[in-house]
């Protein structure tokens, strides 16, 4: 059971990733924010092979975030020496 509530961060960390992302990028370029929801589940829901699609997606982001956030914060405990 654990895998999968691992499974559910990853994904909510992945999808919030991009979510900023998307948002910043939006408004710097003067167009309509994305919301989380499209995010999250993607634009249109087309079938089961571009659900997994997506969930993949956000879980790989998340995968990617959680890796360069432990990166920065043991670089920082290192050149801090905690």
């Amino acid at each position: 059971m654990e895998p999968f509530f691992g499974s559910i961060i990853l994904e909510l960390i992945g999808a919030s990733a991009k979510w900023i992302y998307f948002s910043i990028k939006s408004s710097m370029l003067g167009k309509a924010r994305p919301t989380f929801k499209e995010i999250y589940d993607g634009k249109e829901k087309k079938g089961s092979a571009e659900y997994l699609y997506e969930g993949m997606s956000n879980v790989m982001t998340g995968i990617v975030v959680l890796f360069v956030l432990v990166c920065v914060f043991l670089k920082l405990a290192n050149t801090f020496r905690w």
